[in-house]
């Protein structure tokens, strides 16, 4: 049996709006969450990683969604942007913006207590974020 080419693989860099979701960028954040976040946060994004064990307070159950630096996905970019002082919560201001917008696409994808953020400003938010 011949397999049947599944096409190029995925390239996050080649997306001009990554601010806005699809199955693509949300898979492409999950595979990203899978290897930079589930070690604290869990593979379902629980808060109940092996890293996260140790962590008080511990990390954030997306899942749950009780989120304590605003609600949204512009206050979660901002949150992986500076981290969340007084936490285990680092700044992932390393990570490139699409990357970070991939994994929140996917974090939106599996919470209980969605982003209700206006779509024109979080387009407007993204253009000038870093």
């Amino acid at each position: 049996a011949v397999k049947a080419d599944a096409g190029p693989a995925f390239d996050i860099t080649t997306v001009k709006e990554p601010w806005v979701d699809s199955p693509e960028i949300t898979a492409y954040g999950k595979k990203f969450f899978n290897t930079n976040c589930a070690m604290c946060h869990g593979n379902e994004g629980k808060g109940d990683g092996p890293a996260g064990a140790a962590l008080n307070p511990k990390p954030r159950n997306f899942v749950e969604g009780k989120w304590t630096q605003g609600e949204g996905i512009i206050a979660h970019y901002k949150v992986l942007q500076h981290g969340i002082p007084g936490s285990s919560m680092a700044a992932f201001a390393h990570f490139k913006p699409a990357d970070r917008w991939a994994v929140l696409h996917y974090i939106e994808s599996i919470t209980n207590n969605k982003s209700k953020d206006d779509p024109a400003k979080v387009a407007e938010f993204a253009k000038t974020a870093q």
